[in-house]
């Protein structure tokens, strides 16, 4: 790996090169051992819990599981809970788990932090039904056209943060909500698309920008930042009615920016939520740098809560 040149800005570059190396490395090393999906997913949620423990403030905890809600009055100890979450940061200390065992915590709300979706592979498909009737489980195209569906472990990550901003409801402004996989097996733009037809919306039922996840990192590839905001205008304006996919993609001269832009955008928001501290602007912690190809653009999807920048 070419290193980066010094200096405050080369040292903080070069940083994250070793770290994208060490969990690359890792990611690889375990496959010399085992080629069991099961097994190699397990390692590579534990290897990235790892890497964020380092990242996340001492009193929170960093774990699995997942988020469990009640109303007052049902007679149960559980009225909703989300999907499983791979890595979920939680305040344990203020909010004590419902339910606790080595890594496995079941969590209320108020407890929540972060969540974070780990994938070995990203994928990205149409599932055809066989018939051009539209249906719950194949909802898109239909008419003159077959049904179908997207499919892939794309797909299973966004349905798993759907499923939890649902559960803590108006909860999730200031938390953090990621995907992290370590190859992707499409073109980007496939993904922008079914947004900006509206596709994903209408499958999974996603009815404003908070249901989705905030960062999608492909170490050494690219970051997909889902916001309200296009990210690269100045002062950007804001659309109630609309969203942008902005993306960051890596380049030769600097292939761990992803990685970098992930940590320190995870680690300014839990620190933000945490202790109201301001972003890192020119630290270990700060996103400065890189040289970056970059790419924005608005689809359908309400955003309001939000305020001009």
């Amino acid at each position: 790996m070419k290193k980066s040149s010094q200096g405050p800005e080369g040292e903080i570059i070069r940083f994250y090169e070793i770290e994208q190396a060490k969990l690359l490395l890792d990611f690889e090393k375990v496959s010399l051992f085992t080629k069991h999906p099961t097994s190699l997913g397990q390692f590579r949620e534990s290897r990235l819990r790892q890497f964020l423990r380092d990242f996340t403030p001492s009193r929170l905890t960093v774990g699995t599981g997942f988020v469990s809600t009640w109303n007052h009055g049902s007679g149960k100890i559980s009225d909703d809970q989300s999907k499983q979450i791979d890595c979920l940061v939680f305040d344990s200390q203020t909010f004590p788990p419902l339910l606790h065992t080595d890594d496995y915590s079941i969590i209320t709300p108020e407890a929540f932090y972060a969540a974070i979706e780990v994938k070995s592979s990203l994928t990205f498909h149409r599932e055809y039904s066989g018939t051009k009737t539209r249906s719950p489980k194949y909802p898109l195209g239909g008419d003159d056209q077959e049904s179908y569906r997207w499919s892939g472990t794309m797909i299973e990550a966004l349905a798993n943060i759907a499923s939890l901003t649902r559960t803590i409801k108006e909860r999730t402004q200031g938390t953090f909500q990621g995907v992290f996989a370590y190859s992707m097996e499409f073109d980007w733009n496939l993904l922008y698309h079914a947004f900006d037809n509206n596709e994903i919306q209408t499958q999974l039922g996603i009815t404003h920008v908070d249901e989705l996840p905030v960062a999608i990192c492909v170490p050494g590839s690219l970051i997909i930042h889902l916001s309200p905001y296009d990210m690269f205008e100045t002062g950007p304006h804001h659309d109630d009615s609309s969203s942008f996919f902005n993306v960051i993609q890596a380049t030769a001269t600097h292939p761990s920016y992803p990685l970098q832009f992930f940590s320190t955008f995870y680690t300014n928001q839990i620190n933000h939520k945490l202790e109201s501290k301001k972003p890192d602007k020119g630290g270990l912690f700060s996103a400065i740098g890189a040289k970056v190809a970059i790419w924005s653009h608005h689809f359908d999807l309400n955003s309001e809560g939000y305020e001009d920048q």
